[in-house]
């Protein structure tokens, strides 16, 4: 199985390729627009990670998102209260992602978010090499 991880829209975006449950590609956006903490979608980073591993975008399986846009979206109107602009803004960002990667990636098949904080315990404890952690 093929996943594609993405990091974006907020700072120093990034990619990597998992194949088989192990990290064959991974890289920095910035690395390849001279951006310093390029934000945007990582496409460069996307098309070298596919390249490295010699896939396309058909053999992508599912493509995971570093964040739930419902959960960022939801810290986003508490912080602008009844700013209506600013709310309005909040919910079009929460359909970003998807849009993005649909349009600009043409990843077609699953798409699946998860819990920011959850992903980082999660890279500390599959890296790690130990069979048990207190995340």
């Amino acid at each position: 199985m093929n996943i594609v991880g993405i990091s974006a829209l907020y700072h120093e975006s990034a990619c990597c390729l998992l194949q088989e449950g192990r990290l064959s590609a991974a890289a920095m956006e910035e690395r390849f627009t001279r951006i310093k903490h390029d934000p945007r979608l990582p496409v460069h980073a996307f098309r070298y990670c596919l390249a490295a591993a010699g896939l396309t975008i058909a053999d992508v399986d599912c493509i995971a998102w570093y964040e739930l846009p419902q959960k960022k979206l939801a810290r986003q109107l508490w912080s602008v209260g009844s700013q209506p602009d600013a709310a309005e803004t909040a919910h079009r960002n929460a359909a970003l992602p998807e849009m993005l990667i649909r349009e600009r990636l043409g990843h077609t098949g699953p798409l699946l978010f998860f819990d920011h904080h959850r992903s980082h315990a999660a890279s500390a404890f599959f890296y790690s090499g130990w069979d048990r952690a207190a995340v």
